[in-house]
Formats: structure tokens, C-alpha cells, sequence
């Protein structure tokens, strides 16, 4: 997972966007799969692309990291 972009950030920028809305759900609200797929859709595609593309560029970093640890799990 530390070199999986979408593993260690945009999973993450998505989870908080979802839970941001659902925090402002009437707390009977009930969600198909379907409505749920939808706005997890439109919620990654509603991403900024500076933070996706900031995500993208941590990977020479990551690398790095993951190298000078020869291999081990290394902190985000």
C-alpha cells in the first residue's frame, strides 16, 4: 500500500468527502446501493486535481523512503 496512490491518499481524500455528506443526512435517511454508487462516482470525480495530482507526485518520495527502508513499511 505504499506505493499504491490510491491506497494511501485518494481512498482517503474519497472516505472524508463521504462522510462530510453523511454527516448531513437526516439520521433516517436510508441509501440504496445504487444512490450510494452514484455519489461515490461523483464524489471521485469531483476531486480537486491539485490534491490528486499532489498524491501522484508524493510517489518519488515514497519510493524513496521504501527504498532507504529496504523494503519494510515505511510512515506515511
Amino acid at each position: 500500500p505504499d506505493l499504491n496512490t490510491l491506497d494511501y491518499s485518494v481512498w482517503a481524500m474519497i472516505n472524508r468527502e463521504l462522510r462530510e455528506q453523511e454527516a448531513k443526512f437526516p439520521q433516517n435517511k436510508k441509501e440504496t446501493k445504487a444512490a450510494f454508487l452514484k455519489r461515490l462516482r461523483a464524489t471521485a470525480l469531483g476531486l480537486k486535481k491539485s490534491e490528486v495530482t499532489a498524491a501522484v507526485k508524493s510517489m518519488r518520495r515514497r519510493c524513496r523512503a521504501i527504498k532507504d527502508a529496504e523494503g519494510y513499511f515505511v510512515e506515511g
